[in-house]
């Protein structure tokens, strides 16, 4: 969506998102000090959940994850270069592509 100027954009901006503000503000639950897990509590839930896996990733060229896909500026040649530049460090990965001697090794 184009607005025709600064003002007009910033106002629909303001007014798009006051509600959500609103709502999200009463829809938080109240929680007070006894409700605070304790130290230890929260690193044992923290050591119980499984290994976190996935990634971010938005090109340069992109302020956004949405822009990233927008015809005008989806940059191919950008997201390539720069996802080159990543190191990968993930274990499965490696040894998909590993031969099978190495699987043994490990």
């Amino acid at each position: 969506m184009r607005f025709r100027s600064l003002a007009a954009g910033l106002i629909f901006l303001f007014l798009s998102a006051s509600p959500l503000a609103i709502s999200a503000k009463s829809a938080a639950p109240e929680y007070s000090a006894k409700d605070r897990w304790s130290q230890k509590r929260a690193n044992d839930w923290y050591e119980s959940q499984p290994w976190l896996v996935g990634s971010n990733f938005i090109p340069s060229t992109a302020i956004n994850e949405l822009e990233m896909w927008q015809a005008d500026t989806f940059d191919l040649a950008t997201i390539d270069r720069e996802l080159g530049w990543a190191q990968i460090h993930n274990g499965e990965l490696k040894l998909l592509n590993a031969p099978a001697g190495a699987v043994a090794r490990q």
